[in-house]
């Protein structure tokens, strides 16, 4: 990639964080939840999936009384002890990432879950299936006691 197609990438980037900002502090919302996917076998997020984690990270710092919810999981295929480790490393290198980027991990809490809750048990389903499932969300005071 050029330095010229990062810049605009970075560019384009900035702008949907802008936009997104924005349409956060108007409405009324309780938590933010989207899917970080993973390659087959894999623990380490994409390059796609590390600035998508930047642009997080960058939101958070914005709003420091937000906490995240990261849920690893796999695909069915291999053993349960495999898809196991599997799952936690993917929420741990998630929450490392963001560690990297200024996150306090006392604003992360992690759980794996391997091919457990799998969506599907199709092969053709398979890619939705190698996620981190990130829940950003304001806690209520009574949770805040708790944390």
């Amino acid at each position: 990639m050029s330095l010229s197609q990062a810049q605009a990438q970075t560019f384009q980037l900035q702008q949907e964080l802008a936009q997104g900002r924005q349409q956060l502090q108007q409405l009324n919302w309780h938590k933010l939840e989207f899917q970080l996917m993973f390659s087959a076998g894999s623990d380490l997020p994409s390059a796609s999936g590390r600035r998508r984690l930047q642009a997080l990270a960058q939101f958070l710092k914005l709003k420091p009384e937000l906490k995240l919810r990261l849920d690893g999981y796999a695909d069915p295929r291999g053993s349960d002890e495999y898809n196991n480790v599997l799952a936690q490393y993917r929420a741990k290198h998630v929450a490392q990432f963001l560690q990297s980027q200024g996150i306090a991990s006392s604003r992360i809490h992690r759980f794996s879950h391997g091919a457990r809750y799998a969506i599907s048990g199709r092969p053709s389903s398979y890619a939705q299936e190698r996620r981190v499932a990130i829940e950003v969300f304001k806690p209520e005071p009574e949770q805040l006691a708790a944390c």
